[in-house]
């Protein structure tokens, strides 16, 4: 069991709970009072004792838990398969739907600087998150969209997220990255927009005209206009 938790692609906290959940080394009732006298080793909620197939299964919560989820199992498997259907549904579960991305640079030719601004999002978050940021010695206006794409993913993929879908209203940009054409302006860049969709288990990049980027757009104008009352 422990080279599948600790194989599989998902976020190393839910990897390390079910590790601890199959070597029975979760703080539940049962552990408690066989290292201390006085514990109560029943469960807070239904006043059954408390271990850790009575948490994850058998309690009447966990049971109702089970029972509203895409995947529910048989409350009588054997207890050398419970873990193993616990893992699955969990890997099941953390197969979410794609994350959008839009992103967008604004660029000040005077100032060889540019503002950054993208944001991320999915069908289950309220509000999308929004990010932006400032660069200076910019060049061009090629190489403030590959910096706003490159920092956008590594943003994405700090945060362990698995699938994305990348959205720009810069076309060059886009073909050249879907396309794997070489542009020599932004090479270094395009290499590493390309060695960081290699962490995502599935990402895709999209061109998304401006007047549907409305808000990575503002975000970008936003950094860049701030930075110009900013001290060096």
């Amino acid at each position: 069991m422990d080279p599948n938790i600790w194989s599989t692609p998902t976020a190393p906290k839910l990897k390390t709970f079910l590790w601890r959940a199959a070597r029975g080394a979760l703080p539940v009732g049962t552990q408690l009072a066989s290292r201390i006298s006085e514990a109560d080793p029943s469960c807070h909620r239904c006043g059954q004792p408390e271990s850790t197939e009575h948490l994850l299964f058998h309690c009447e919560f966990a049971r109702a838990v089970w029972h509203n989820a895409p995947f529910s199992p048989p409350i009588t498997i054997p207890h050398d398969q419970q873990f193993d259907l616990l893992w699955k549904g969990v890997k099941d579960a953390t197969c979410s739907p794609s994350l959008d991305l839009p992103k967008d640079a604004a660029w000040c030719k005077d100032l060889k600087r540019a503002g950054l601004g993208w944001t991320l999002s999915s069908p289950t978050a309220s509000a999308p998150r929004l990010f932006s940021r400032v660069s200076g010695c910019i060049p061009s206006p090629l190489i403030a969209e590959g910096m706003a794409m490159r920092s956008a993913l590594s943003i994405a993929a700090a945060e362990d997220i698995r699938n994305l879908s990348v959205f720009s209203d810069f076309l060059i940009l886009i073909k050249a990255i879907n396309s794997g054409t070489t542009i020599s302006e932004i090479y270094g860049i395009l290499k590493d927009i390309s060695c960081l969709s290699k962490l995502f288990e599935s990402i895709s990049f999209k061109f998304f005209p401006r007047r549907f980027n409305v808000t990575a757009d503002v975000l970008a104008k936003n950094a860049l206009y701030s930075s110009k009352f900013s001290v060096e």
